[in-house]
């Protein structure tokens, strides 16, 4: 976890990590007829959620290797090429992906169903953008969570077809199964609607020691 800015590890129980996987599963619909793209460093959380799910629904898993391209045209070319149904990315490169990709004039290949971003605040500019590119045919999921709540919290799936204000913010979404989530002032008390306020998490997901 970098949450404080100093990397550490936290101690993650079964049950969290169990919740998570059977939870994402459901979540993103993973079928065993589905190829999931191991995209993220294995020494990253998110590995975990783009592993055990997909097992969890007897999907394949298809690993990212030293020689994946990852420049949008020929990133997307090879994932038409392994039939890749479903991407789990950093929010980062997501956000260049579009930028390519809509410079391009370029979209997604056929087979895919389902892009998850997550890690960072998602750019309402960039979701515009990748709104018009596909046209309502990929779901798209912006997740939240440190990694002391067993990898993501939160989830928000906008509205298929919508067309995005791009001023507007992509709000983080409701807390996923098991998990709860509150707005609390300095005196760790519900904020009023409006109000800002500091996230707590709770749940099976928390890790030992919070």
């Amino acid at each position: 976890s970098g949450s404080t800015g100093k990397p550490r590890g936290v101690m993650l129980t079964h049950e969290g990590l169990v919740n998570h996987h059977v939870v994402a599963q459901k979540l993103y619909d993973l079928r065993p007829s589905d190829r999931v793209l191991q995209f993220s460093s294995i020494s990253f959380d998110i590995a975990l959620e783009e592993i055990f799910p997909t097992w969890i629904a007897g999907a394949t898993l298809v690993l990212r290797t030293e020689t994946t391209p990852l420049g949008a045209r020929d990133f997307v070319r090879w994932i038409e090429k392994q039939r890749i149904t479903v991407l789990d990315l950093p929010t980062a490169y997501w956000h260049e992906l579009v930028h390519q990709l809509s410079e391009l004039k370029q979209s997604m290949p056929p087979s895919m169903r389902l892009v998850i971003v997550g890690g960072e605040k998602a750019s309402a500019k960039a979701f515009a953008s990748w709104s018009k590119m596909v046209a309502g045919k990929v779901r798209w999921i912006n997740t939240y969570g440190p990694s002391e709540a067993s990898i993501i919290a939160t989830a928000y799936e906008p509205s298929a077809g919508n067309e995005w204000d791009a001023t507007a913010n992509i709000p983080i979404g409701r807390p996923i199964e098991n998990t709860q989530v509150y707005l609390l002032d300095s005196e760790l008390k519900p904020v009023v609607q409006g109000e800002s306020g500091e996230l707590h998490i709770g749940g099976r997901g928390l890790a030992r020691g919070y």
